[in-house]
């Protein structure tokens, strides 16, 4: 692996995490909600 693609790898992880956090924040919203 190259160093480029390493770097190209862990923002697309970046992205998912985010993804994911947004997504438990949405959850947790939901629930305090009721």
């Amino acid at each position: 692996m190259r160093v480029r693609d390493v770097a190209i790898s862990s923002s697309q992880l970046n992205d998912l995490n985010q993804q994911r956090a947004l997504q438990q924040l949405k959850v947790t919203a939901a629930q305090t909600t009721r």
